[in-house]
């Protein structure tokens, strides 16, 4: 069996770290956010600070959001900002996924001011469909050429990306994945030297549900705590979870640094290779599984 998750190790993370304010960082989700397929009054939209409450945690938002099944949302977290969910919502999911959310929201938002206005809103089962629909639309507003062209870019960037990033000896890269139909969560972690060559790989698997913030954030901690065990001093960390890089910098142990996903491809492997273990699994010098993992 796995080792089951607690939330201890990620309290110990948190009294470890210091709060983080990196512009550089916000900048590169900022650019990233531009550039999401959605027409601009509904990013204009995103860059508010709306109320939480009415587009997230009301009531009739929640049903919303349950037939649009967007789990994560479902529950009232009341203390999450409006931002806060955003940023959450962006690393949680895959762009097309991002793009929906983010029309969805407006939708609620659009449907509340109607009231305001003396306007009769439609129903969560009404902006549902119409929500869909709409992304439907502006989704096929792009040719298949674009799709293609994009696609093939992506791919390549994603296979080049690793080598393009600056590595010092001795960096960290982790990773979370979490796998709610079965109730698991893979933490990756890899250790590269200045060049490029693996020094030591983990998947770990993990039985429960987290939050993605708090499994990306429990990452790190395993991750030190292995290249502790196994003698190999870090001097950089490198995550593509952005809300963690932006809350938490470790002072004394090593720089922390946001990378893009496309950049952190081995450690991502890892952690969809831990999702098929039993029990943790680590190497030396090479990844003989999931280095090539799909």
């Amino acid at each position: 069996m796995g080792n089951t998750l607690s939330e201890v190790d990620t309290i110990l993370l948190i009294n470890l770290a210091s709060p983080s304010s990196s512009a550089e960082v916000l900048s590169t989700w900022w650019k990233s956010f531009w550039g999401i397929k959605v027409p601009r009054k509904i990013l204009i939209f995103g860059c508010g600070d709306s109320n939480a409450h009415a587009v997230f945690w009301c009531v009739f938002s929640q049903e919303v959001w349950e037939l649009l099944e967007f789990s994560f949302l479902i529950g009232h977290k009341e203390e999450i900002t409006f931002n806060g969910v955003l940023l959450y919502a962006s690393e949680l999911l895959e762009k097309e996924e991002f793009a929906k959310m983010l029309i969805a929201a407006w939708s609620i938002w659009t449907e509340r001011n109607k009231i305001t206005h003396g306007q009769q809103r439609r129903t969560p089962q009404q902006i549902k469909t119409w929500s869909s629909s709409y992304y439907e639309e502006v989704s096929n507003a792009h040719t298949q050429e674009d799709r293609v062209v994009s696609e093939e870019e992506s791919s390549h960037r994603g296979q080049a990306g690793q080598a393009e990033v600056q590595i010092h000896d001795h960096t960290l890269f982790v990773d979370a994945a979490v796998s709610t139909s079965s109730k698991k969560v893979g933490l990756g972690a890899v250790i590269l030297a200045s060049d490029k060559k693996v020094q030591a790989a983990l998947s770990k698997p993990l039985e429960g549900t987290l939050s993605v913030f708090h499994a990306e954030a429990l990452a790190l901690l395993v991750g030190l705590r292995w290249a502790q065990n196994i003698g190999l001093p870090i001097l950089m960390i490198l995550s593509d979870s952005l809300s963690l890089v932006q809350d938490f910098i470790f002072q004394s142990l090593a720089t922390i640094d946001h990378v893009s996903r496309k950049f952190n491809v081995t450690a991502h492997n890892l952690t969809k290779h831990a999702l098929q273990l039993e029990n943790e699994s680590s190497w030396m010098e090479e990844i003989p599984h999931a280095e090539n993992h799909n």
